[in-house]
């Protein structure tokens, strides 16, 4: 074995004295970084502080994606106590603020510091028909539903429903003279009138109206809405207060569905291949055209006599 030359005193002073320095020094390191990083917090903070990044008025936030509430107004509801520091203000509160007070589905809030101020994006709920209540009261609880069994054609809760439904054009002098109750948005969710009247009065109104208690209509809505959007023909309202019996008043006059059903669609797709119907037919002559089955459509005369889809071949339909 190699021997091992031995170690002095002088030799193991010197190595201690280094390993000192070297402790010493990593030691100012780390102070001196402790040391920076707290000062850039604090300055950090400070500047933040400072009334150069303060909110003094409304008109320091933006608003932005809002299309039917004016800015003014959707400023009016921020729980904002201007100055206000931009450090201090929580998004959280905004947000609820908003959704809770105005028809808002959701808000979302950016804070700017240069120039100093908020960014508020907003998506408005839409309100897509004017809903009249009719002999059918005032909506219950949003999650009521009526559902509507096809095969028998009767509704398993219609105690609410007017049997005002019926047969010819009785039903559209009091859809479109009647004040809207509220306003339905695409999902069927009840929008208060007063939300958008307090918040702006110059907004248009929308132009389809729906008769009837929601809580009969609305767990239907979804998949009616979308259907009725997508129509050739336009619909400019809906007789809903008879859920075993539909009724939509078209260019084309009024239209019998029956109850909502799969063939939904399928209604809608045939009352489009009988738009040429009012150049055959005089419209002051039809009461209403009956699609309970659409691929059998029967116009029903204002004399009691009746047309049938299939066996009047000069209809074209």
């Amino acid at each position: 074995m190699p021997d091992i030359a031995p170690v002095t005193r002088n030799e193991l002073q010197q190595r201690r004295r280094q390993l000192k320095t070297h402790r010493r020094n990593r030691l100012l390191q780390t102070s001196w970084r402790s040391v920076v990083v707290l000062g850039l917090a604090a300055a950090t903070v400070w500047i933040i502080l400072q009334p150069n990044w303060v909110i003094r008025r409304s008109q320091q936030v933006t608003i932005e994606g809002n299309r039917f509430l004016t800015t003014q107004s959707i400023r009016s509801l921020l729980p904002i106590q201007y100055p206000q520091s931009l450090l201090r203000i929580q998004s959280s509160q905004i947000s609820d603020a908003l959704t809770t007070k105005a028809p808002i589905a959701e808000a979302m809030v950016e804070r700017h510091l240069f120039p100093p101020g908020l960014v508020i994006k907003v998506r408005e709920r839409e309100p897509v028909a004017q809903a009249i209540y009719g002999g059918g009261g005032k909506p219950a609880q949003s999650d009521s539903k009526i559902v509507v069994n096809e095969n028998k054609g009767k509704a398993t809760n219609n105690s609410n429903s007017s049997t005002s439904s019926n047969l010819g054009n009785s039903g559209k002098v009091a859809i479109d003279s009647t004040p809207p109750d509220a306003f339905l948005d695409e999902n069927g969710m009840i929008l208060p009138i007063k939300s958008y009247a307090e918040l702006n009065q110059k907004m248009k109104m929308p132009d389809l109206r729906i008769l009837g208690n929601p809580d009969v209509y609305r767990g239907h809505w979804t998949s009616f809405y979308p259907v009725l959007r997508r129509s050739p023909v336009k619909i400019q309202s809906i007789d809903w207060q008879n859920p075993v019996n539909i009724r939509l008043n078209s260019e084309m006059g009024w239209i019998h569905l029956g109850p909502f059903g799969r063939t939904f669609a399928l209604q809608i797709r045939s009352l489009d291949k009988m738009r040429q119907l009012p150049q055959r037919l005089p419209p002051e002559q039809i009461d209403y055209i009956d699609l309970r089955n659409p691929n059998n459509p029967i116009i029903q005369l204002k004399n009691s006599r009746s047309a049938s889809g299939k066996s009047s071949g000069e209809s074209g339909f």
